[in-house]
């Protein structure tokens, strides 16, 4: 029972940081889109962005997968 409770609070630390994330990546793309005309360094930076979130989905994955088996 206490692996399972110590999972799931593992499972839902993981989620809010992925959403902090994802805010992040919508404000960091908004006020640089706003301030700026250097449109290639705000695409390079919000592509940054979003492949560390499927980085860290990648992982999260393969660590849910991990403690199942």
């Amino acid at each position: 029972m206490k692996t399972q409770i110590k999972q799931l609070k593992l499972t839902v630390l993981i989620m809010l940081i992925i959403e902090a994330l994802i805010n992040l990546v919508i404000i960091t793309w908004s006020s640089l889109t706003t301030t700026s005309n250097k449109v290639g360094q705000d695409i390079i930076l919000f592509d940054f962005m979003l492949w560390y979130i499927i980085f860290l989905l990648h992982l999260i994955y393969f660590f849910e997968k991990k403690s199942y088996d």
